[in-house]
């Protein structure tokens, strides 16, 4: 089969949803497929069959290039790679010029087209920009997504409870025309999905986690014990730190604890919240250790080195690319949004009964009350790690686009 990816951001981004992309690639390589990656990087990337399309280098977003308006790629591309219209499917991710130049291609070529609907924008939107400029990010992002895509349904503010605000009103109506636009929808899990439905999604929509490279499947994964008489609690977060992803109110959480609770929190990622977490640790002497920006590899040693990994985004994520990391190396999880246990073995979380510091406090202080809860979640993750991996993606993928065509 040849399959052609479409996607803003690559293995150039930060984040979960960049690997869980490449991931996607790898594992339909693997399996005797040709595929092409086309992307708006700065570099041009060493790897096989990923090529780079025209983009706005003066503008970036988290230091990846903007792509180029939808016409002037789909143009580079016909002009420079004209196989494609042999292609069998096209598969876009994100929704900005690159991606959707994808879709308008399929549609063009006669060629069926997937679109993976990975993230939340509308609290992207509302997490990532001041309020005095986030109606008008949002209404620039709205108006030029829609001079390529018709935005057929409207969303407008106080439409259901995700929409209550303007600007998240307008990220809601730009990913539903997106998601309309082709073919088949993907979604990483069923409460991102029943949100689409609500605002108006009428494509066929198919659940299919992200998955995990069999290289970190193959590692194996040791389970883990706790003593709290004898080491601390080795916690990582190896999120982007960034308002989304909530590291704040897990400090806010870690100074909460009496002095006889040891722990030790490893941060990996930078983000536009790294000062403010730094500035607090250091106020409040906190046992915190920030790596800043690390290779992935680095990450998951230390993550097979810790006993919980938090991941206490809440309202945000569609699946947490990190949760599903910790699944595979067989450390337990602490959550603060429920719906993320979905995706995951059951027994393998301690979910805070809401999204505040100190019901996060209370989760950890349960763990040094009870520290059997670590081997218990460890035991179930190793138990339940098939479900999280690139095999399990990749053939239900397979089975989608051999419907499609």
């Amino acid at each position: 089969m040849k399959i052609a990816i479409f996607t803003d951001v690559y293995t150039n981004g930060v984040g979960g949803i960049p690997v869980s992309i490449a991931t996607e690639k790898h594992g339909l390589e693997k399996q005797g497929h040709l595929v092409y990656v086309f992307v708006p990087a700065l570099d041009r990337f060493n790897e096989k069959n990923v090529f780079r399309v025209p983009s706005v280098n003066t503008f970036k977003v988290n230091n990846v290039p903007f792509p180029a308006p939808a016409a002037k790629i789909m143009e580079f591309i016909l002009e420079n790679y004209p196989e494609i219209k042999g292609f069998d499917i096209i598969h876009s991710h994100y929704e900005a010029g690159c991606s959707i130049a994808g879709l308008k291609l399929g549609k063009m070529l006669g060629i069926p087209t997937v679109q993976t609907m990975h993230g939340r924008e509308d609290s992207g939107i509302e997490a990532n920009f001041p309020p005095g400029i986030r109606d008008f990010v949002a209404e620039v992002l709205n108006e030029a997504h829609r001079s390529s895509i018709s935005h057929d349904i409207k969303v407008k503010k106080f439409d259901g409870e995700y929409a209550d605000t303007r600007p998240r009103a307008k990220m809601w109506e730009l990913m539903i025309a997106q998601a309309n636009f082709a073919d088949a929808v993907v979604c990483p899990s069923m409460h991102f999905m029943k949100k689409l439905k609500e605002y108006g999604m009428t494509t066929p929509g198919f659940v299919v986690p992200n998955g995990i490279d069999d290289g970190l499947m193959k590692r194996g994964a040791k389970l883990r014990q706790f003593d709290p008489k004898n080491e601390c609690l080795k916690i990582i977060f190896p999120s982007r730190v960034a308002k989304e992803k909530r590291l704040m109110v897990l400090l806010r959480a870690l100074r909460m604890l009496s002095k006889k609770d040891k722990y030790e929190l490893d941060v990996y990622g930078d983000g536009n919240e790294s000062l403010k977490a730094e500035s607090y640790v250091f106020k409040y002497d906190l046992n915190v250790n920030f790596h800043g920006k690390t290779p992935r590899e680095d990450i998951i040693k230390a993550l097979e080195k810790s006993h919980i990994s938090a991941t206490v985004s809440y309202d945000f994520d569609t699946q947490g690319y990190t949760v599903l990391e910790a699944v595979a190396s067989g450390a337990a999880i602490l959550l603060s949004d429920p719906d993320l246990r979905e995706s995951i073995p059951k027994n393998g979380s301690i979910v805070a009964s809401d999204p505040t510091a100190k019901a996060l406090k209370n989760a950890l202080e349960r763990i040094f009350r009870e520290p059997t809860l670590i081997e218990e979640m460890s035991k179930a993750n190793i138990e339940g790690r098939d479900m999280v991996s690139e095999k399990h993606q990749v053939e239900t993928l397979l089975s989608i686009y051999k419907n499609l065509i």
